[in-house]
Order: C-alpha cells, then sequence, then structure tokens
C-alpha cells in the first residue's frame, strides 16, 4: 500500500510526460464539462422561474378581480352626527341609535352597502329593527341636485359618500347619562360583512326635553326664606322658538299670560314680587294637559314641579 501511494502520483507525472496530447484532450473535456454543468444549473433554474412566472401570470388571466383582491372600503365615523336616545313609550322601553359614518370605495366595481347589524353589544330579540341608508344625489327636472337617502345607492370607484346605520329595540340598552360602546357590521352586494370601528355614544334620555322653569316670589330678593310664597310655571318652546333671539324671555312672556293676573291680585305679590328664570330637562308625559299653549306649539305649566 506505501509503495502505491509513493509511485502513483509519479506514474500519473510519466504519463502526461510521455502523452502530453492526450492530457491535454483531457483537460479539456474536463473543463467543457464542468462549465456545461454550470450553464444546465444556470438554464434550470430560469426555466424554474420562467415556468413559475407564467403560471401565475395564467392565474391572474383567468381571475376577474385582478391580480389581488380588491382594497376593502374605507370607513370614517362621524361621532358628531351619531348618538343614541333612550325613552319609554307607553310603558315600553326602547333605545333608538342612529351612526353616522363616510366611506370610500377603493375598488374598480361600484359598493352597495345593503344591510346592516349590531355586533356588540349582541341584542337577540324580534323587536329590532336595523337598516342603513346611503345619500345619492339627485336630478331634478330643474336641474337642481338634491340629496337623498336609500338602500343600496351605488358608490362609484373612488367616492367618497355619507351613510347612516338606524338602529332601534325596545330594550333599555344603557342607562341615560352614560357612555355606550357599540359596534356595527355592514353588508355589501356580495355578501361581505365589514366590522366598523366601535363608537362610544352619550346616551340621552328621550323622555327629557329642555324647558323653562319660571318661578315668582313674594317680596324682595334680599328677604327671600324657604317659606316665601312662591308660584311655579314650566314654559315648553319648540326649537324654531328656542333658536329665536331671547328664548327666555318668551318663556316668561307665556309664564305672566298664565298667572299674570294672579300675581296682580294675589296680597303676597301685590306690592313686590322678584322672579328667576332657569333652564332645565323636563319630562313633558308627566305634566300632562297644558293650562296654556300658543300657536306656535310653545307650551305652559301651572305649578308643575314633577321634576323639581
Amino acid at each position: 500500500m506505501h509503495y502505491l501511494a509513493d509511485h502513483w502520483p509519479n506514474g500519473i507525472y510519466q504519463w502526461t510526460l510521455r502523452h502530453p496530447a492526450q492530457f491535454v484532450a483531457l483537460s479539456l473535456l474536463g473543463t467543457l464539462l464542468t462549465i456545461a454543468g454550470l450553464i444546465w444549473a444556470v438554464t434550470r433554474g430560469l426555466g424554474s422561474f420562467c415556468w413559475a412566472s407564467m403560471q401565475l401570470w395564467v392565474k391572474t388571466l383567468a381571475s376577474p378581480s385582478g391580480s389581488r383582491p380588491p382594497p376593502p372600503p374605507a370607513f370614517v365615523p362621524i361621532p358628531n352626527e351619531s348618538h343614541c336616545v333612550t325613552a319609554k313609550t307607553d310603558a315600553t322601553p326602547i333605545t333608538q341609535i342612529r351612526a353616522t359614518w363616510k366611506v370610500t370605495n377603493r375598488s374598480r366595481a361600484p359598493l352597495r352597502l345593503l344591510t346592516a347589524r349590531l355586533l356588540k353589544p349582541r341584542v337577540d330579540t324580534p323587536s329590532v329593527n336595523c337598516h342603513v341608508l346611503t345619500r345619492s344625489d339627485v336630478w331634478r327636472p330643474n336641474g337642481f341636485v338634491t340629496e337623498s337617502s336609500e338602500v343600496g345607492a351605488p358608490v362609484s370607484k373612488n367616492e367618497t359618500r355619507q351613510f347612516m346605520i338606524n338602529f332601534s329595540v325596545h330594550q333599555r340598552l344603557q342607562r341615560p347619562g352614560t357612555r355606550f360602546e357599540v359596534v356595527f357590521g355592514v353588508t355589501d352586494q356580495l355578501g361581505k360583512e365589514h366590522r366598523l370601528q366601535a363608537l362610544r355614544l352619550w346616551v340621552v334620555d328621550g323622555n327629557k326635553t329642555k324647558v323653562f322653569r319660571i318661578r315668582y316670589y313674594a317680596g324682595e330678593i334680599h328677604s327671600r326664606t324657604p317659606q316665601t310664597p312662591e308660584k311655579a310655571v314650566t314654559v315648553y318652546l319648540p326649537n324654531t322658538m328656542l333658536r329665536a333671539e331671547r328664548p327666555a324671555d318668551i318663556a316668561r312672556s307665556l309664564a305672566d299670560q298664565l298667572v299674570g293676573s294672579e300675581i296682580r291680585t294675589d296680597p303676597h305679590f301685590r306690592d313686590v314680587h322678584h322672579f328667576e328664570v332657569k333652564m332645565t330637562d323636563g319630562d313633558l308625559s308627566k305634566y300632562g294637559r297644558p293650562d296654556l299653549e300658543s300657536p306656535e306649539g310653545a307650551k305652559a305649566w301651572r305649578n308643575s314641579e314633577v321634576d323639581s
């Protein structure tokens, strides 16, 4: 073994000296085989890449929506136009929610929002009523454009429109005067439901209405005590009158019409009296029939202390 190991390299060397042409030919053949192997490896890699690319291209052409699924619509809430009201009608509690949003369609096909539902909190009762309305432009014969709200109004590509979700149920879901977190989902014409961002709404008592409380006190203001005789009037003004200039003076004028003659003839008030006007919340359902009602819709009740 040692003899072969020592003489084998020397034998090869001697052979190359005796046969230089054959040695050069074998060297060239080895080099060519090495180059051919490298070319085959590169060609095989390129072929695999091209085949995979061609398969992806064929799938892209066969897909009606293109190489990627269309981006989802963008939803932006409008908190100052969203609210939650709870009230009682004929002793039945009810909760009403209106959530207002803007939606931008980022796909090529028109977007239609068809249905909506409350995801949080879960409410499972037959009295649930929930629908979605999308704003749309309506062309009138006179050339003017007005806005309308309808179910499934189309939202074109890259267009932004406002939509509203109206929800109601014969339950009190949250106590008035607290924050209420709700999550809605809307479903488009393809049956895909989009989960919307959570909204935190302030719950308003629907049975409470802004009213003016006018109190007349006998005597001077500095001499008033808890035993001082007084007369109280509650006045309700419709929104048109509330937006007028100095609505408190309008309320006091109605109160004077109701109790003015009593004050002028009552010996406690006849000589000296003073008054206070305060705006507060009132439950009109507890007042009963008004003692005075104006053609504009204003109402006044004498000695209405139910909310005091």
